[in-house]
């Protein structure tokens, strides 16, 4: 399989930005001001499980037209960045809503243009401009998927993130190989909010 490195439209390197920041001593479960992060999202393609714990999102308007971008980690981002570490490993998955505005908070609702990367167990590699990268395993997009959708609900302080009816396949592009049709997950939990993390911990903003 071919390898890919992402920075899951930016969210990646902002995650790990914050990651390898030495916080000011805060050590607290997740919150980031946004609700906390702790939640529960696991599915199987071809036969490997993947699951993950938190949940954070951002929005981006990098590039001219905004989006949405929500990340699932296998790992707790702000107990890192308290660490002042980044992990060895990371397993993720990205979900990014095209063309959507966010104003101030995770929208909700259903969403027909998007597009999914998903990683596992993948080493920490250092790209050119000195950022932790991490290879990607899978993509799905509603480009490659049309009736594929994201559903986006809130309950209380919770989250429930659907993705149902997406094609996978090993790389990006039209006549990329499928390795998995028709795949639903869905994440119920919270989803902290990464702006708020990094105004927390005296991080620059760039969009």
């Amino acid at each position: 399989m071919k390898k890919h490195f992402f920075s899951l439209a930016t969210f990646l390197t902002v995650a790990l930005a914050c990651v390898s920041f030495v916080s000011c001593g805060s050590d607290d479960d997740g919150d980031g001001g946004g609700g906390g992060s702790k939640g529960s999202l696991s599915f199987n393609i071809n036969g490997t499980g993947y699951s993950f714990t938190h949940a954070y999102w951002i929005a981006d308007s990098d590039g001219g037209e905004p989006d949405v971008q929500i990340a699932f980690y296998d790992v707790d981002m702000e107990k890192y960045a308290s660490s002042g570490k980044q992990p060895e490993t990371l397993s993720s998955c990205a979900v990014i809503l095209n063309n959507i505005t966010a104003n101030g908070e995770l929208p909700t609702g259903t969403f027909d243009d998007f597009w999914v990367a998903i990683s596992k167990n993948e080493q920490r590699q250092t790209s050119s401009d000195g950022h932790a990268i991490y290879g990607v395993s899978y993509y799905g997009s509603s480009f490659n998927t049309p009736a594929a959708r994201v559903t986006i609900s809130k309950s209380g302080g919770n989250y429930t993130v659907k993705v149902s009816g997406l094609d996978i396949y090993a790389e990006e592009g039209h006549n990329a190989p499928k390795v998995a049709e028709n795949v639903s997950f869905s994440y119920t939990g919270g989803i902290a909010d990464m702006a708020a993390l990094m105004r927390k911990y005296g991080m620059p903003m760039d969009n």
